[in-house]
């Protein structure tokens, strides 16, 4: 969503609105909070967002996990492309 787009939700989009307690921001006010006010402590509301997660989940970090679903889907794809051609060169 860009700055403008923000700007324009906090004047029609009720949620917004009420988010914002009716006050309607220039998108040069998110800008400067966004690159003045957020930039220095982005990295540390990212740690502090993360380490509640593991905390409320109870995420182990002692071990690595590795989502391997997605490799093995594009492997049963690429082996039953291949399988196919055999088939077809076979006729």
């Amino acid at each position: 969503m860009s700055l403008r787009e923000l700007e324009d939700n906090c004047k029609v989009n009720i949620r917004f609105m009420y988010l914002m307690n009716n006050e309607q921001p220039t998108y040069c006010t998110f800008g400067y909070f966004i690159n003045e006010v957020l930039a220095g402590s982005i990295a540390k509301i990212f740690y502090n967002i993360n380490q509640k997660i593991f905390e409320t989940e109870q995420v182990d970090l002692n071990h690595i996990y590795i989502d391997v679903w997605k490799k093995s889907v594009r492997y049963i794809k690429t082996l039953m492309k291949y399988m196919g051609l055999l088939k077809s060169q076979r006729r």
